[in-house]
């Protein structure tokens, strides 16, 4: 193959993007917005800067030089001014979640993270309301006294014995017991020795990654990605869909589970979803 043939193609589509970018930036109203001054031509700096896991304090420190509005990637912008935050978040808003929320979500499959859709958010969140009303919340108490107190137990033994505590590790652990008991009425096991059940916490961690950073740079290809993913994963699936089933793959009994997932189940799948 002549390589001229492959290179020139991709040489002009280059050329065009770059044109096309600043066509858009000399012509766009918000171009007096500042920033760091490679995030106005390209998603590069954002990308590594998000990449490195720091990056709420890299943007604390845009705000300080250079005010409450701040251009951090093309078309992208920071508000720190809190009345924005009621225009942009508050119930009521008509700003829609960006593209970065598609990989937030197992493709065909979303929830109320990742729903982009005004209509059907609003639809959905009021299916789960009563079940996070604070009446409902009391019922679930018990259930997080009992890992509670196994937390404060496991502590005490580590702390007595001399030996270094992973905090995040351990609260980690008891999140998903929690979880465990007041969804399926029994815990999953992480607090009886601190281990990574099912490798449940490094497979979130792979999550958490990849929708990150998927969400900055190409959100339009997770559901190409993700089916790939899950092919050569093999039966138990990848990231979501390994976490999904990981409840299947373990000794979970409905006879067992709560009024939480008594109230799913009962409830008819048009009007839950």
């Amino acid at each position: 193959m002549n390589i001229h043939l492959v290179a020139i193609p991709l040489v002009s589509l280059l050329l065009l993007k770059g044109v096309l970018t600043l066509f858009r930036h000399l012509h766009s109203d918000l171009r007096s917005v500042q920033g760091p001054r490679a995030a106005r031509w390209t998603l590069g700096w954002y990308t590594w800067k998000v990449s490195q896991g720091s990056f709420e304090h890299v943007n604390r420190d845009l705000h300080k030089k250079y005010g409450s509005v701040v251009r951090y990637a093309p078309n992208r912008y920071s508000f720190s001014d809190l009345k924005a935050v009621k225009v942009i978040y508050g119930l009521g808003t008509s700003f829609p979640k960006s593209p970065w929320y598609i990989p937030w979500g197992n493709p065909g499959d979303n929830n109320l993270f990742n729903e982009r859709s005004l209509a059907k958010h609003a639809h959905d969140r009021k299916q789960y309301q009563s079940t996070y009303s604070m009446s409902s919340l009391v019922n679930y108490e018990a259930f997080v006294d009992e890992c509670a107190k196994l937390l404060k137990n496991r502590l005490s033994k580590l702390y007595a014995a001399g030996q270094a505590v992973d905090m995040h590790h351990w609260f980690q652990c008891y999140a998903f017991d929690v979880i465990g008991m007041i969804t399926y009425g029994k815990r999953l096991g992480f607090l009886d020795k601190g281990e990574d059940v099912g490798n449940v916490i490094n497979a979130l961690g792979e999550i958490l990654g990849y929708s990150t950073i998927v969400g900055i740079v190409f959100p339009t290809l997770h559901n190409i990605i993700v089916p790939v993913m899950n092919f050569f994963a093999g039966s138990k699936g990848q990231g979501g869909a390994y976490i999904t089933a990981f409840p299947r793959r373990g000794s979970v009994k409905r006879s067992q589970i709560p009024k939480l997932w008594s109230w799913m189940t009962a409830t008819p799948r048009r009007s839950r979803f």
